[in-house]
């Protein structure tokens, strides 16, 4: 408690107990475990520690985002040595950005009309 600052009041309330509860576990030298890790993320050293797993955790953040763009990046050249190689025709092709679809050919929109099966006389 001595690199907090603290007063005992100002503790308790931290802690959720009484001022007196405080008071005993300094004069007796012991407190319980959990009260004293509660407390030491308080500590300077506590405060720089979560410090220091931010700066990691953003640095581990960095590092996906640089893949992911590189993997967009890939996939971008993919997609774009594919529309080199010839336009496919699919009905659901959303086409390139900023470049004007062809129309589609006239017998893959135009619906063809099917012919019944001749049925044989036995009714099968």
């Amino acid at each position: 408690m001595d690199q907090l600052a603290l007063n005992p009041v100002t503790a308790a309330q931290f802690l959720g107990v009484i001022p007196r509860t405080i008071r005993n576990w300094l004069k007796s030298g012991r407190a319980p475990r959990a009260a004293l890790l509660a407390l030491w993320w308080e500590t300077p050293s506590g405060r720089s520690h979560q410090v220091e797993h931010i700066y990691e955790d953003a640095n581990l953040q960095r590092g996906l985002v640089a893949a992911l763009r590189a993997e967009v990046r890939m996939l971008e050249t993919a997609i774009a040595r594919l529309h080199a190689i010839g336009d496919f025709e699919a009905l659901n092709d959303p086409g390139v950005p900023g470049q004007a679809r062809r129309p589609v050919h006239e017998s893959i929109t135009t619906p063809k009309t099917r012919q019944q099966p001749p049925r044989s006389g036995n009714g099968w």
